[in-house]
Order: structure tokens, then C-alpha cells, then sequence
């Protein structure tokens, strides 16, 4: 597959028993594009799209997501980002 067609998401899974969505949280952009510094909480309440049910998750648990399309029309990322300017971001 072909990188420039691949996407990259921050997601979490539900916490529900039986359930297990994947619920993506923030677009990252094709894949290697440049990074993003994401303000990303401690913690937050989210709602599964699927079940319904709510949960706490930490940002812990977010884990990488790759897909091969762009998010839908209307998609609002959950986390506010900024271009990576200098290496030095990364060690703040």
C-alpha cells in the first residue's frame, strides 16, 4: 500500500465489556507527514459512538491507528495541535 494513501489517527478502544469499537480521537494527517505537538488532558470522559456507554480513559491509553482513507466530512479531532517547529518541542 502506498504511504501517501494511509492515515494516521490517536484512538482509544471501549471500555465496554463486549465491545471493544475502536473510536478514533484526533487525525494526524497522511502518513509521514510532519508531526503535530498534541495538547492532549490527563484525563476525559468520552462516549462510545456504538454502545453509548461513557468512560474515563488516560492519555496512556491512546494508541496509534492507521486507516486507509482521510476522516469523514464533519470529523473534529478531540486534541488541539501545533506544527513541530524545532526538535527542541519534542523535549518539552
Amino acid at each position: 500500500m502506498d504511504t501517501a494513501a494511509r492515515h494516521i489517527y490517536k484512538a482509544i478502544r471501549c471500555k465496554t465489556a463486549g465491545c471493544g469499537t475502536v473510536l478514533p480521537m484526533h487525525y494526524g494527517g497522511p502518513v509521514g507527514s510532519p508531526g503535530l505537538l498534541l495538547a492532549i488532558p490527563t484525563g476525559w470522559s468520552f462516549q462510545c459512538s456504538r454502545c453509548r456507554q461513557t468512560h474515563r480513559y488516560l492519555a496512556a491509553e491512546l494508541f496509534d491507528l492507521v486507516l486507509p482513507t482521510p476522516p469523514p466530512t464533519g470529523f473534529v479531532s478531540m486534541f488541539e495541535g501545533r506544527p513541530l517547529s524545532k526538535s527542541t518541542d519534542l523535549k518539552n
